[in-house]
Protein backbone atom coordinates (compact mmCIF):
# COMPACT_ATOMS: atom_id res chain seq x y z
CA UNK A 1 0.00 0.00 0.00
CA UNK A 2 2.87 2.53 0.89
CA UNK A 3 4.39 1.50 -2.41
CA UNK A 4 1.45 2.26 -4.51
CA UNK A 5 0.63 5.57 -2.95
CA UNK A 6 4.53 6.88 -3.38
CA UNK A 7 4.21 5.62 -7.14
CA UNK A 8 0.92 7.62 -7.37
CA UNK A 9 2.89 10.74 -6.04
CA UNK A 10 5.44 10.16 -8.43
CA UNK A 11 2.77 10.29 -11.18
CA UNK A 12 0.94 13.16 -9.74
CA UNK A 13 4.27 15.03 -9.45
CA UNK A 14 4.69 14.36 -13.36
CA UNK A 15 1.88 15.43 -14.01
CA UNK A 16 2.16 18.82 -12.27
CA UNK A 17 5.09 19.22 -14.20
CA UNK A 18 4.08 18.43 -17.70
CA UNK A 19 1.26 20.97 -17.28
CA UNK A 20 3.11 23.53 -16.25
CA UNK A 21 6.02 23.33 -19.38
CA UNK A 22 3.06 23.70 -21.84
CA UNK A 23 1.72 26.72 -19.54
CA UNK A 24 5.04 28.15 -20.38
CA UNK A 25 5.42 27.60 -23.54
CA UNK A 26 1.83 28.95 -24.40
CA UNK A 27 2.34 32.78 -22.32
CA UNK A 28 5.72 33.25 -23.81
CA UNK A 29 5.40 36.12 -25.85
CA UNK A 30 5.99 35.82 -29.48
CA UNK A 31 9.01 37.33 -31.14
CA UNK A 32 6.94 39.29 -33.49
CA UNK A 33 4.22 40.21 -30.84
CA UNK A 34 4.13 43.75 -28.83
CA UNK A 35 7.33 44.58 -27.30
CA UNK A 36 5.55 45.23 -23.87
CA UNK A 37 2.65 45.74 -22.33
CA UNK A 38 3.10 47.14 -19.30
CA UNK A 39 1.81 44.85 -16.31
CA UNK A 40 -2.41 46.00 -15.77
CA UNK A 41 -1.68 45.68 -11.75
CA UNK A 42 -0.12 49.09 -11.98
CA UNK A 43 -2.30 52.13 -11.66
CA UNK A 44 -3.40 53.66 -15.16
CA UNK A 45 -2.42 57.10 -15.39
CA UNK A 46 -4.02 57.67 -19.22
CA UNK A 47 -7.42 57.39 -20.11
CA UNK A 48 -8.88 58.17 -23.94
CA UNK A 49 -7.90 61.96 -24.07
CA UNK A 50 -8.32 64.02 -27.70
CA UNK A 51 -5.14 64.46 -29.56
CA UNK A 52 -4.51 68.12 -31.04
CA UNK A 53 -2.84 68.58 -33.91
CA UNK A 54 -2.07 71.58 -36.15
CA UNK A 55 0.21 72.69 -39.10
CA UNK A 56 4.43 73.00 -38.71
CA UNK A 57 4.24 75.99 -36.17
CA UNK A 58 5.36 79.30 -37.68
CA UNK A 59 8.25 80.12 -35.00
CA UNK A 60 10.24 76.96 -36.70
CA UNK A 61 10.76 79.01 -39.96
CA UNK A 62 11.16 82.79 -38.73
CA UNK A 63 13.74 81.11 -35.92
CA UNK A 64 15.53 78.75 -38.84
CA UNK A 65 16.48 82.14 -40.52
CA UNK A 66 17.93 83.59 -37.85
CA UNK A 67 20.30 80.40 -36.85
CA UNK A 68 20.62 77.39 -39.30
CA UNK A 69 20.82 75.02 -36.66
CA UNK A 70 17.40 74.83 -35.39
CA UNK A 71 15.68 72.19 -36.68
CA UNK A 72 12.89 71.38 -34.30
CA UNK A 73 10.48 73.14 -32.53
CA UNK A 74 9.35 71.60 -29.21
CA UNK A 75 5.97 72.07 -27.29
CA UNK A 76 4.95 70.09 -24.17
CA UNK A 77 1.53 71.87 -22.94
CA UNK A 78 1.63 72.40 -19.09
CA UNK A 79 5.13 73.45 -19.20
CA UNK A 80 6.99 76.03 -19.64
CA UNK A 81 8.92 74.25 -22.37
CA UNK A 82 7.96 75.69 -26.06
CA UNK A 83 11.43 75.95 -27.80
CA UNK A 84 13.17 75.52 -30.88
CA UNK A 85 15.57 72.58 -31.04
CA UNK A 86 19.30 73.21 -31.86
CA UNK A 87 22.02 70.92 -33.47
CA UNK A 88 25.43 70.47 -34.57
CA UNK A 89 27.98 67.75 -35.18
CA UNK A 90 28.62 66.79 -31.86
CA UNK A 91 26.83 66.54 -29.17
CA UNK A 92 28.60 69.36 -26.55
CA UNK A 93 28.57 72.35 -28.92
CA UNK A 94 24.80 73.04 -27.34
CA UNK A 95 25.42 71.96 -24.17
CA UNK A 96 26.74 75.35 -23.18
CA UNK A 97 25.50 77.63 -25.66
CA UNK A 98 21.49 79.29 -26.18
CA UNK A 99 19.56 78.98 -29.59
CA UNK A 100 21.66 82.21 -30.96
CA UNK A 101 24.54 79.81 -30.93
CA UNK A 102 25.73 81.75 -28.35
CA UNK A 103 27.62 81.06 -24.75
CA UNK A 104 25.42 80.45 -22.05
CA UNK A 105 25.79 78.07 -19.13
CA UNK A 106 22.27 76.93 -18.94
CA UNK A 107 22.82 75.75 -22.56
CA UNK A 108 19.49 75.07 -24.66
CA UNK A 109 17.46 72.22 -25.77
CA UNK A 110 19.53 70.25 -28.97
CA UNK A 111 18.75 66.73 -30.92
CA UNK A 112 21.10 64.17 -30.75
CA UNK A 113 23.69 64.61 -33.38
CA UNK A 114 22.93 61.37 -34.74
CA UNK A 115 19.41 62.29 -35.80
CA UNK A 116 18.00 63.41 -39.35
CA UNK A 117 15.48 65.59 -38.50
CA UNK A 118 15.28 67.42 -42.03
CA UNK A 119 12.15 65.43 -42.98
CA UNK A 120 9.87 63.03 -41.73
CA UNK A 121 10.68 60.58 -44.09
CA UNK A 122 13.95 60.91 -42.02
CA UNK A 123 13.16 60.66 -38.66
CA UNK A 124 15.16 57.97 -36.83
CA UNK A 125 13.77 55.32 -34.64
CA UNK A 126 14.53 57.44 -31.50
CA UNK A 127 14.42 60.71 -31.79
CA UNK A 128 16.47 62.27 -28.78
CA UNK A 129 16.55 65.63 -27.37
CA UNK A 130 18.99 66.68 -24.54
CA UNK A 131 18.24 69.86 -22.00
CA UNK A 132 19.59 70.94 -18.52
CA UNK A 133 17.51 70.77 -15.30
CA UNK A 134 17.30 74.16 -13.96
CA UNK A 135 14.80 76.05 -11.72
CA UNK A 136 11.04 75.82 -12.93
CA UNK A 137 11.30 79.10 -13.25
CA UNK A 138 13.37 79.39 -16.13
CA UNK A 139 11.54 79.19 -19.30
CA UNK A 140 12.50 76.02 -21.24
CA UNK A 141 14.15 74.36 -19.06
CA UNK A 142 13.59 70.41 -18.88
CA UNK A 143 13.73 70.52 -15.11
CA UNK A 144 9.98 70.13 -16.16
CA UNK A 145 9.62 67.13 -17.21
CA UNK A 146 10.18 65.81 -13.67
CA UNK A 147 6.98 66.76 -12.99
CA UNK A 148 5.68 63.53 -15.06
CA UNK A 149 6.77 61.86 -11.33
CA UNK A 150 3.20 62.91 -10.35
CA UNK A 151 0.64 60.89 -11.39
CA UNK A 152 -2.16 63.58 -11.71
CA UNK A 153 0.32 65.69 -14.27
CA UNK A 154 1.04 62.70 -16.44
CA UNK A 155 -2.33 62.04 -16.59
CA UNK A 156 -3.32 65.47 -18.03
CA UNK A 157 -0.73 66.01 -20.44
CA UNK A 158 0.46 62.92 -22.19
CA UNK A 159 1.02 64.64 -25.29
CA UNK A 160 4.18 66.05 -26.72
CA UNK A 161 4.56 68.09 -29.77
CA UNK A 162 7.38 68.27 -32.35
CA UNK A 163 7.26 70.81 -35.48
CA UNK A 164 9.48 70.05 -38.33
CA UNK A 165 9.84 71.42 -41.54
CA UNK A 166 7.50 69.04 -43.40
CA UNK A 167 5.13 68.09 -40.40
CA UNK A 168 4.06 68.49 -36.71
CA UNK A 169 4.47 65.20 -34.88
CA UNK A 170 2.49 64.10 -32.11
CA UNK A 171 4.04 62.13 -29.50
CA UNK A 172 2.07 60.12 -26.71
CA UNK A 173 3.57 59.28 -22.90
CA UNK A 174 5.40 56.26 -22.64
CA UNK A 175 7.80 56.22 -19.68
CA UNK A 176 9.01 58.19 -17.39
CA UNK A 177 11.76 58.11 -14.67
CA UNK A 178 15.38 57.59 -13.45
CA UNK A 179 17.92 55.44 -15.15
CA UNK A 180 21.96 55.46 -14.73
CA UNK A 181 24.04 57.31 -17.25
CA UNK A 182 26.73 54.27 -17.32
CA UNK A 183 24.90 51.53 -17.99
CA UNK A 184 21.39 52.56 -19.69
CA UNK A 185 23.35 54.54 -22.31
CA UNK A 186 21.85 52.30 -24.84
CA UNK A 187 18.74 54.35 -24.14
CA UNK A 188 19.78 57.37 -26.31
CA UNK A 189 21.08 55.21 -29.05
CA UNK A 190 19.27 56.62 -32.53
CA UNK A 191 18.95 53.98 -35.04
CA UNK A 192 19.03 50.93 -32.92
CA UNK A 193 18.21 47.24 -34.26
CA UNK A 194 15.02 45.03 -33.01
CA UNK A 195 17.04 43.38 -29.97
CA UNK A 196 18.37 46.68 -28.83
CA UNK A 197 15.11 48.88 -29.62
CA UNK A 198 13.19 45.44 -27.44
CA UNK A 199 15.81 46.73 -24.77
CA UNK A 200 14.99 50.67 -24.67
CA UNK A 201 11.62 49.74 -24.12
CA UNK A 202 11.84 47.20 -21.29
CA UNK A 203 14.02 49.55 -19.71
CA UNK A 204 11.42 52.38 -19.83
CA UNK A 205 9.06 50.50 -18.56
CA UNK A 206 10.71 48.77 -15.88
CA UNK A 207 11.88 52.58 -14.65
CA UNK A 208 8.26 54.31 -14.72
CA UNK A 209 5.99 54.02 -11.61
CA UNK A 210 2.83 54.16 -13.72
CA UNK A 211 1.10 51.96 -16.10
CA UNK A 212 0.28 54.51 -18.69
CA UNK A 213 -1.75 51.61 -21.56
CA UNK A 214 0.56 52.65 -23.67
CA UNK A 215 2.25 49.60 -26.19
CA UNK A 216 4.61 49.98 -28.37
CA UNK A 217 5.25 47.90 -31.84
CA UNK A 218 8.96 47.15 -33.59
CA UNK A 219 7.50 49.17 -36.20
CA UNK A 220 6.87 52.23 -33.95
CA UNK A 221 9.09 55.54 -33.46
CA UNK A 222 9.61 56.99 -30.07
CA UNK A 223 11.31 60.10 -28.83
CA UNK A 224 13.65 60.06 -25.77
CA UNK A 225 13.83 63.38 -23.59
CA UNK A 226 17.17 63.27 -21.66
CA UNK A 227 17.90 65.30 -18.81
CA UNK A 228 20.01 65.34 -15.28
CA UNK A 229 19.50 64.98 -11.75
CA UNK A 230 20.94 66.13 -8.88
CA UNK A 231 23.25 62.82 -8.79
CA UNK A 232 25.74 63.23 -11.64
CA UNK A 233 25.36 59.82 -12.11
CA UNK A 234 21.72 58.92 -13.17
CA UNK A 235 20.11 60.85 -15.97
CA UNK A 236 15.70 61.84 -16.07
CA UNK A 237 14.07 60.03 -19.46
CA UNK A 238 10.97 60.55 -20.74
CA UNK A 239 9.99 58.02 -23.52
CA UNK A 240 6.94 59.00 -25.42
CA UNK A 241 5.71 56.70 -29.14
CA UNK A 242 4.73 58.83 -32.29
CA UNK A 243 1.17 58.57 -32.69
CA UNK A 244 0.03 61.02 -35.46
CA UNK A 245 1.20 63.79 -37.71
CA UNK A 246 -0.29 66.55 -39.62
CA UNK A 247 1.96 67.15 -43.19
CA UNK A 248 2.38 70.78 -43.95
CA UNK A 249 0.33 72.26 -46.73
Amino acid sequence: MIHFLHKNKLYLLALLIVLASVAAILLWPRADALFRVPPSTRESAISSLPVTVADPDARLVKAQKENPDIVAWLTIPGTNIDTSVQQSGDNEYYLRRNASGEYDEFGCVYADYDCDLTATASLPRNLVLYGHTFDAERENSFGELHNYDSYVFSKEHPYFYISLSDAMLTYQLVSAGPCQAASDYDCIDTAPNDTEFRTILDKAFARCAFDYNTSVEKSDKILTLSTCTDDPDVRYLVVAKLIDYVEAQ
